[in-house]
């Protein structure tokens, strides 16, 4: 860290066991003065550089605004074989679906990158989440979901409230359907023995092998099995069942060598303050052409750089999250 004269900035680094695993925290000997700065850090290859800016600002908690979908996810006990075909891809499927509502909570402010954030229902101890909007699904039913928002300091182990939001659900039909859900076929077409209940839609699966008193194009084990047990199946004789696994594994004819990728290009790296929180910048990192973002955040008296990913194989650039703890200033 240096000011904007070169001078550089006197400080240690805190313990960052309490931030997120890809940061680290920078505490100044003395609190920054507003004023421009800059932060290096050193790569592989290189050292990405990135001015800020120190500007006074009053301290305000985030505001927010929250919106709800609705996702659908398998409910119940997974149903599966009672025995698998070991040469089958295994699957399973629920006899139930949940229809959930799914929370999308967007902050801002001058302060907004200043924690990490957390939704949780009333009474529920609330735990950070990643990203930024932050989102999450609740299993609950009704007409309304109600949660609370907290933010998670950087430095210290400090939770501070940030206020309640509801949404409406009306609509949504959230709640347990009797729908099938995950993948009923595939499961039943690696079985040698199905679930209970759904003999009749097994060997519904293993009709094309019926009529065409082949396996082609199916697992053997549960096929021949299909062909023996279901009513509707052929009855293939065991020199049936010789003759086609015979041909199944004689040796086909080998595909063509792939071509091998190029070379990676080097990364180049990018640096942009932000004026949305107090010492919130994010590091953009261009690996191979594709753009990479971190989500900064620190707490309200630090400035953060978000970390890049490293990319490329002749050249990559490692870049770590940074802050910088402000008397009542940010970074811009």
């Amino acid at each position: 860290f240096s000011a904007s004269d070169g001078t550089p900035v006197s400080g240690r680094f805190a313990d960052g066991a309490t931030a997120a695993p890809s940061n680290f925290v920078f505490i100044p000997e003395l609190p920054l003065q507003a004023g421009t700065y800059s932060a290096s850090v050193r790569g592989v290859f290189n050292t990405a550089t990135a001015p800020f800016t120190v500007v006074d600002t009053a301290f305000e908690l985030p505001q927010y605004t929250s919106s709800v979908t609705a996702e659908t996810v398998p409910e119940g006990v997974p149903i599966q074989c009672l025995e698998q075909d070991a040469g089958a891809v295994s699957a399973w499927f629920t006899e139930k679906t949940r229809v959930r509502p799914r929370v999308t909570t967007s902050f801002t402010g001058p302060y907004v990158k200043q924690y990490r954030y957390a939704l949780a229902l009333p009474n529920e101890p609330p735990s950070p989440l990643v990203g930024m909007p932050v989102q999450r699904s609740f299993d609950v039913e009704g007409d309304e979901l109600c949660f609370e928002m907290f933010g998670f300091s950087y430095q210290s182990d400090s939770v501070t409230p940030l206020g309640q939001d509801c949404v409406s659900l009306v609509g949504l039909g959230v709640g347990v359907k009797d729908e099938l859900s995950g993948d009923l076929r595939q499961t039943l077409l690696g079985c040698v023995v199905p679930p209970a209940g759904y003999e009749s839609n097994w060997c519904a699966a293993f009709g094309p092998a019926f009529t065409s008193k082949s396996c082609e194009g199916f697992s053997l084990d549960a096929c021949f099995a299909a062909r023996r047990s279901c009513p509707s199946g052929d009855s293939p004789s065991n020199q049936q069942e010789q003759s086609e696994r015979a041909t199944r594994a004689s040796p086909g004819t080998g595909g063509g060598s792939g071509t091998g990728g190029g070379v990676g290009s080097g990364g180049t790296g990018a640096l942009t303050g932000g004026a949305d929180g107090k010492g919130a910048a994010t590091f953009t990192d261009l690996q191979n052409g594709s753009k990479q973002n971190a989500n900064p955040s620190e707490n309200s008296q630090g400035c953060s750089l978000g970390r890049g990913s490293s990319g490329g194989l002749t050249s990559w650039l490692l870049v770590c999250s940074l802050l910088l703890l402000l008397s009542r200033r940010r970074c811009v």
